[in-house]
């Protein structure tokens, strides 16, 4: 019972680890898209007040106003199957499972790869002769 235990233990270590790193890209990614579209912004509005023309000063504007919007829209309206999507990506990220299954992709790709090279090696020995 102590071994299974420690098992168990080590298990739902593994998982929150991976939650932390998942929750940590996270952050980042949001905070990379959010740095970008506010100098974006700004680069925008700064150049609407600089351009000589009223014409031009409308477009940059306009412009300025479509990034703001965006970004706030993509926050706004992430749904709920993203989310879910993303919790259940966050389960089988540190799964038996998933670890199988990548393994069993790799193992495959080798081994086609494998094929391939052995078919080149005969055709170049054969035209050799």
């Amino acid at each position: 019972m102590k071994v299974r235990n420690a098992i168990l233990n080590d298990l739902m270590a593994v998982i929150d680890f991976n939650y932390h790193e998942y929750e940590a890209q996270l952050r980042t990614e949001k905070v990379l898209k959010n740095t970008t579209a506010d100098i974006v912004t700004l680069g925008l509005t700064a150049a609407s007040t600089a351009v000589g023309g009223a014409e031009a000063k409308t477009i940059l504007s306009a412009i300025a106003t479509g990034v703001v919007g965006a970004n706030t829209d993509t926050d706004a309206h992430y749904p709920l199957q993203s989310g879910i999507r993303d919790v259940i990506a966050y389960y089988y990220a540190g799964s038996l499972t998933d670890a199988m299954l990548g393994l069993v992709e790799k193992t495959g790709a080798d081994a086609q790869a494998n094929r391939a090279n052995a078919t080149e090696a005969r055709r170049t020995l054969q035209s050799s002769h």
